[in-house]
Parts: structure tokens; sequence; C-alpha cells
């Protein structure tokens, strides 16, 4: 019964020990990635402001700017930060994509499509193709699968 008593005890013990490590880290984490977006955020909005200025500049069609203050531009990278990380959410920043992109987060990274998206649905299997620009003049593109960015066309991969 002694042993029973001892084992059973150091099991709790380590499970509470690990509980109170964890809540410690989880704090430190939460704390990172405030801090992260305290620092980084308006850096986000700034270019997003640069980007939306010199498409507008470029294109006779206006482009509204979804980021139209640094609030929006805090609770986007907020969002960011609770679903990725500090690489990704730079990602997002510095306009890069990624494959396995959500499509959320292309239109965060790099706007909206700008003339039209197919979507094809085989077995389960659903494809987009998003077309930025006019086809006519030298568009880009981007694929999903499943709401994933799988490839692109005709990207710089950064604005």
């Amino acid at each position: 019964m002694k042993k029973l008593f001892k084992a059973v005890f150091s099991i709790i013990g380590i499970g509470f020990i690990g509980f109170v490590i964890m809540g410690i880290y989880g704090g430190n984490l939460q704390n990172n990635r405030k801090k992260w977006v305290e620092k980084n955020y308006e850096r986000y909005f700034n270019s997003q402001k640069a980007y939306y200025d010199s498409l507008n500049n470029q294109n006779t069609i206006h482009f509204p700017n979804p980021v139209e203050n640094l609030e929006d531009a805090k609770k986007i990278m907020e969002t960011c930060m609770y679903q990725f990380d500090e690489v990704h959410c730079e990602y997002v920043i510095d306009g890069t994509l990624w494959i396995g992109e959500p499509k959320l987060w292309v239109m965060s990274t790099i706007g909206p499509y700008t003339s039209a998206r197919n979507t094809t649905v085989v077995n389960g299997l659903t494809q987009e193709q998003w077309i930025y620009g006019d086809p006519l003049s030298g568009a880009s593109y981007v694929y999903f699968n499943n709401d994933k960015l799988t490839s692109w066309q005709n990207f710089s991969n950064n604005y």
C-alpha cells in the first residue's frame, strides 16, 4: 500500500509540476506573441499602405486597402500570431506567399483577387484559381486545393 501511495503521489506530483511548467511556458508564449504584435503591426500597416498605393498608381481600377488604420493592422497581426508563428506572420508583412497558406491569409498577404476565380470540385477536392490583374496584359495567378495555397504563377513572391 505504501508503494502504491508513493507511485500515485509521484505521478500526481509530476503531473502537477508539468502543469505548473506548462502554465509558465504558456504565459511566456502568450507574452512573446503580444510583444511581437506590438513591435510589428505598424510594419504591416505601412507595407499594406505602400502596396495598395503602388497598385492604385499602376491601374485604372481602384483597389481599396482593407487595412484602413493601425488598429486594423494590430488586429490582423494578433490573429496571425494566434494562428501561426513569427515566421509566417513575417511572410504576411513582407507579402511573401507560402505553400499551404490558407486563402484568408493570401488575401491578407497580397490582397483580394482582381478578375475572377474558378472553382472545380472533383471527388471532394476543391480546386480554385485566383487571377490578379488583367489576363490580357500579364496577370498573376494563385492556385488552391481545399482552401490551401498549392502554387502561384507570375508572382515575384514579394509584392
